[in-house]
């Protein structure tokens, strides 16, 4: 294997990693399902204990990452009931009693308000609870909380900052100090890489679960749009949107989806037939500037791959890229021009106040609709796919074009970590918010594509490359919480 994947730079972050015994309660920070189910089985734990600790830990750390934008009061006597179901009748489906984070714009008719992020939609009332929770608490899964946004999934202004809002503040990244998290999901990307959930859901209209999930080191997974049923989520595009969960690991995040989509698939089982030596994957490494040391990890996971898979084809191009770096900018979005909490006119409502002047019946906007069918099909990811004969797309990071391809197609996306930028890392910050941008210990992923409904054999690859890795065993965020699943057992 080569060298590249079997180590990582030295990090100094191992004081707050004791080595793990098999023996002992597992630790939250990298708590997996299977490990979540087993100890709920055979009563090592209770779901009101997972609770207990994931709130605690929160409470201890996320005053300084500001990831959780609300906590639900009734979370614990929901668990006890879930408890005491397990004991009597056995558990619903592998997420009974299973903790899991929204993100704030996933409608819920619970004790924690629904806003997006803005103070505009506190105390809003709702008719009916998102499709996507309706899923998950037929499941046995406890909804714990709401995590923080971008506001309004970053449509509202052209100069206002990711992963801010004014009902939750702005979060950081977690693996150096006033660290920029990236995308509307940052909230839900961090909470779960900390370990005070579970895992969580997020949405995407253009790279909002899987940018997120790269600064947290954790899997984002974006499936195809028509695969889970947006109603409930407060929308920006209905042609785009989608719901996807962020966990830690790839299986998991193929359990999740499994409980969340339309269809009756189980992902597991349908990852878990293909075989690796049946895939072609094409090597995406256009657009994007991208530096050494991430091309260094790239071409190493490329190298292992044609080692095991059906070949890998290098430098797939996309037919539509020059022309989509051509067009002019497209902003969509709504209005809040009152409440001081939403700093106002610093950060401006643009985007909103562009997308209330669009008259969808002119040309300009029928021809840009018109554009975007070919993005979707010939001039974006399917094409790329359907003329290289490939079945998957790997690319080592994610373009914002790409991104905005994918989404428009409706394809399936994964960002999966896979390296930390050493400790010589030149540290820079963004000119506008002054938030670390690059420094040492910040992870980085590949990012991989497939044609819709293919998320299968996406997770098969994905996983193979997490595997090759060893990524899951690898994080080191600058604090973590202190207290564990074995203080409240």
């Amino acid at each position: 294997m080569p060298e590249a994947l079997l180590s990582s730079p030295t990090m100094t972050f191992d004081k707050w990693f004791p080595p793990h015994n098999a023996d002992e309660t597992p630790s939250l920070f990298n708590i997996s399902l299977d490990q979540v189910v087993s100890g709920l089985n055979s009563g090592q734990f209770t779901s009101v204990q997972l609770v207990r600790a994931y709130k605690a830990r929160g409470d201890e750390v996320d005053h300084i990452f500001r990831s959780v934008i609300g906590w639900n009061p009734d979370a614990e006597a929901i668990a006890r009931e879930l408890d005491l179901e397990r004991a009597n009748t056995g558990p619903r489906s592998i997420f009974h009693g299973v903790p899991l984070k929204l993100k704030d714009n996933t409608m819920t008719l619970d004790n924690v308000p629904s806003t997006c992020g803005s103070t505009v939609l506190v105390g809003i009332q709702f008719e009916q609870e998102a499709t996507v929770v309706q899923k998950l608490r037929q499941a046995g899964a406890i909804v714990v909380g709401k995590c923080n946004m971008t506001e309004f999934a970053g449509f509202r202004s052209t100069n206002g900052p990711t992963a801010w809002s004014p009902r939750g503040g702005q979060a950081t990244g977690i693996f150096y100090p006033n660290m920029k998290a990236f995308g509307s999901s940052s909230g839900s990307a961090i909470a779960t890489g900390l370990g005070i959930t579970f895992a969580s859901l997020g949405t995407e209209t253009v790279s909002s679960i899987v940018g997120p999930a790269e600064r947290s080191a954790v899997v984002g997974f974006k499936p195809t749009k028509q695969l889970v049923n947006t109603y409930g989520v407060i929308p920006v595009s209905n042609r785009q949107d989608t719901i996807g969960p962020l966990t830690r690991n790839v299986r998991d995040a193929a359990q999740i989806l499994s409980i969340i989509v339309e269809s009756s698939n189980d992902y597991v089982t349908d990852m878990d037939a293909i075989d690796m030596g049946n895939i072609k994957i094409g090597l995406l490494r256009k657009p994007g500037d991208f530096d050494e040391h991430r091309m260094t990890v790239f071409s190493d996971i490329a190298d292992s791959l044609r080692e095991m898979s059906a070949g890998v084809v290098d430098n797939v191009s996309l037919a539509g890229l020059q022309e989509y770096e051509s067009l002019s900018e497209h902003d969509k979005s709504v209005a809040i021009k009152t409440d001081p909490a939403e700093c106002y006119p610093s950060w401006n409502v643009e985007i909103m106040e562009r997308a209330n002047a669009t008259d969808m019946r002119d040309a300009s906007y029928l021809r840009a609709l018109e554009k975007q069918c070919y993005f979707e099909t010939a001039g974006g990811i399917e094409g790329a796919i359907d003329c290289s004969g490939c079945h998957v797309l790997l690319a080592p990071g994610g373009s914002l074009i790409t991104q905005a391809l994918a989404a428009m197609a409706g394809s399936p996306a994964i960002s999966l970590p896979v390296g930390f930028y050493p400790e010589e890392t030149h540290v820079t910050h963004d000119d506008h918010t002054g938030q670390v941008l690059t420094a040492p210990n910040i992870p980085f992923s590949v990012y991989l594509y497939s044609k819709r409904f293919n998320e299968a054999v996406l997770l098969r690859v994905a996983e193979e490359i997490e595997r090759l890795t060893g990524m899951v065993e690898k994080r080191r965020p600058y604090q973590v919480p202190q207290l564990d699943l074995k203080d409240f057992v």
